[in-house]
């Protein structure tokens, strides 16, 4: 049964209902569907230099492009790229790019994703249903209003020499102007935030405008390691009180960012709701439910690496749920949630996809066998044709034709210091259970190459880097390797604030903290980046 929303959530409601009901009855025929889609982008795009090149006005089915488009890396179509930043002309796609969107990918170097109002209009396409289903799975998220995270870029607005803009203005623009004009009337944030891009300010004015709403139903949000990172400090009563004066006289007072107060305006002064948080917040173990009674979804990344942070976070939730997002890639969107589903979706509306097999085969969507992974190839009407976006999911089910993905990782996110090639799979699965909080392992050469752990967990135990070790060894190859001395013990260290360096170096190199996933195997890492005392 469907439950009016409150006033907050009218426009929204009105943008996506029965979006739900319609996905889902043509997941029935989502191979139809994907391939229509294709020939749809193909003949939008057979004018541009590279549909001419390939032909694309003669193509009249996906096994016909397949023949006639060879699988790209980002490396294979880099030129095409920069020419496209020079004129905007037709080189990719026939409709003009709107904007690029800046991804360093798991390999580094600065990438350049184009964005057409089309590929936007997909974007869309594929996130109504999810809104709609949730509304219908989640209720009383429509109670109060909701925080979907705002997080500082930390760069400069830049453009490509032709002018087009480098990073959309904002993430409504994936929504459209309807929809995201009605998801702004339900924030519980003001949008000039977007505009702060110190990161101690952001968090300081975050917290408070967040710590003043008393009817936050509804948390949106990437990686769950930013939501424990933003909430950390309020375990600090010192800085606590400074957000509950600031709640309770309406002033920052004593916030040292004052520079910017006057672009980001406090909470308007609630003497209740301050102190109610002050006798909450000087407790030793809180809640979120206690701050946010009203508190009823947060959504997040729950799989791959975004599983280590689950444990802390659902002691910090108490009965709140929680519902992972999908695969939402830079260059679209792959899989979205549904609530009736234990798997997130094929997203069969963003894009067309094609799924790569270990023995080269590349697989429309209802080829594929539950149980397998696969890496995921993308055409957008963007103007990326059989794009290797470097994600690997495993198929756990089929609704309909559409399969049910789960994220597992990346691709290339290997190890190798004398043949032992860790993956970080096997390393999240062999580790991870001997752990809890944020850790990484990377590699570390030399006269004695080995492995080095660092972890926010501080365990006095002098075996657990022999735990370490002995997990690892479920590698055959890291076993060989140990029992021929070419590999030495691999050795622990504690880091208490791991997780917060992590999004130190995202705010220095430009990115959003939002956006940062955590790695737990790392390749390289910076040598003053892990300055640790031993565990």
């Amino acid at each position: 049964m469907r439950r009016p929303c409150p006033m907050t959530w009218d426009k929204v409601r009105d943008n996506v209902t029965n979006a739900r009901d319609r996905y889902v009855a043509r997941l029935a025929h989502a191979r139809d569907l994907q391939e229509a889609m294709l020939l749809r982008i193909l003949d939008a795009n057979a004018g541009c230099g590279y549909g001419i090149k390939h032909c694309y006005s003669a193509i009249q089915s996906a096994s016909e492009y397949q023949q006639a488009t060879p699988i790209v890396g980002y490396e294979d179509i880099a030129l095409e790229i920069e020419q496209s930043t020079l004129s905007n002309s037709p080189v990719l796609s026939s409709e003009p790019i709107v904007a690029f969107e800046e991804t360093g990918g798991s390999r580094g170097g600065r990438k350049l994703i184009p964005y057409t109002s089309m590929s936007l209009t997909a974007f869309q396409a594929a996130l109504t249903p999810w809104l709609d289903d949730m509304l219908l799975s989640f209720p009383r998220i429509a109670d109060g209003t909701a925080y979907w995270a705002v997080s500082p870029a930390m760069r400069k607005s830049q453009q490509t020499p032709s002018g087009i803009p480098i990073g959309l203005e904002s993430d409504a623009a994936y929504l459209g102007p309807d929809l995201g004009n009605a998801i702004a009337e339900t924030l519980a944030m003001p949008a000039t935030i977007a505009n702060v891009h110190d990161l101690d300010a952001w968090r300081f004015f975050t917290l408070a405008h967040l710590l003043a709403t008393e009817n936050l139903s509804f948390i949106s949000i990437w990686s769950p390691s930013f939501l424990l990172e933003l909430l950390r400090p309020l375990a600090n009563m010192a800085y606590a009180d400074q957000l509950i004066e600031t709640i309770e006289v309406g002033v920052y007072s004593r916030h040292r960012n004052a520079a910017y107060d006057a672009r980001m305006p406090p909470p308007k002064a609630h003497p209740a709701r301050a102190r109610r948080l002050r006798n909450i917040l000087s407790t030793r173990h809180w809640t979120m439910k206690e701050i946010w009674p009203d508190l009823a979804l947060i959504s997040c990344w729950t799989h791959a690496t975004s599983k280590i942070f689950l444990p802390e976070m659902e002691n910090l939730l108490a009965d709140v749920a929680i519902q992972g997002k999908g695969l939402i890639a830079t260059e679209g969107i792959v899989t979205l949630p549904l609530a009736s589903s234990p798997f997130p979706v094929l997203a069969v509306d963003s894009g067309f996809h094609e799924f790569l097999a270990s023995d080269g085969r590349a697989l429309l969507c209802d080829e594929l066998s539950v149980g397998e992974t696969y890496s995921v190839l993308m055409t957008t009407w963007g103007g990326l044709y059989r794009y290797r976006i470097g994600d690997l999911v495993r198929v756990r089910g089929y609704l309909g034709q559409a399969p049910l993905l789960e994220f597992v990782g990346r691709e290339g996110c290997t190890t190798d210091l004398v043949g032992e090639k860790l993956s970080e799979e096997f390393v999240l699965n062999a580790v991870g259970p001997l752990l809890r909080g944020a850790w990484v392992l990377t590699p570390s050469p030399g006269a004695s190459p080995h492995y080095q752990l660092f972890t926010e967990q501080h365990n006095g135990d002098a075996d657990l880097a022999a735990s370490i070790d002995r997990a690892l060894c479920a590698n055959p190859q890291y076993a060989y390797a140990r029992s021929l001395g070419q590999l030495d013990e691999a050795r622990a260290m504690h880091c208490p604030d791991l997780c917060h360096r992590w999004h130190l170096h995202a705010s220095k190199t430009g990115r959003r903290i939002g956006d940062v996933k955590p790695p737990v195997l790392a390749r390289v890492m910076d040598a003053d980046f892990f300055k640790a005392s031993p565990a």
